[in-house]
């Protein structure tokens, strides 16, 4: 079974790449920060104790909503580049592997396709070189 984590270990990147978010939705899932720059969006995050299942693995809902956090900071940085609307159609999660609450886990996500009213997204969510979820979505653009 993994320690429970009852203080966040020591961050892994700079103060000046990442910001802390303030968003209370991403409050579930503790604290969060996003790297600042890149084409790419990337995050981080930090599992708790309350966010463990009975075995001591970080539960997968935890895992569903830092993946839709995610995707959706990929498409809020479309629009404030395109001043356009933005709402999720679909989500869909692939759990690959399970996640003993260890430490920080990374999170990177891109926009793979974009329509005229649509966008598709492709993200993962990993520990180290070890993928332990990958998300795909599709939002609508007005």
């Amino acid at each position: 079974m993994s320690p429970v984590l009852n203080t966040l270990p020591p961050f892994p990147g700079t103060p000046e790449e990442w910001r802390q978010e303030d968003k209370a939705a991403l409050g579930l899932i503790g604290t969060v920060y996003r790297h600042i720059g890149g084409d790419d969006e990337r995050m981080m995050f930090c599992p708790l104790a309350a966010h463990l299942d009975g075995e001591g693995n970080v539960h997968p809902h935890i895992l569903m909503v830092a993946a839709k956090a995610l995707l959706q900071g990929c498409v809020q940085r479309l629009r404030r580049e395109e001043d356009c609307g933005l709402g999720p159609l679909s989500i869909n999660c692939d759990f690959l592997d399970e996640y003993p609450a260890r430490g920080w886990i990374a999170g990177q996500a891109r926009i793979v396709r974009r329509g005229r009213n649509v966008a598709f997204l492709r993200g993962r969510l990993s520990c180290g070189d070890r993928t332990i979820l990958a998300a795909n979505g599709v939002w609508r653009m007005r």
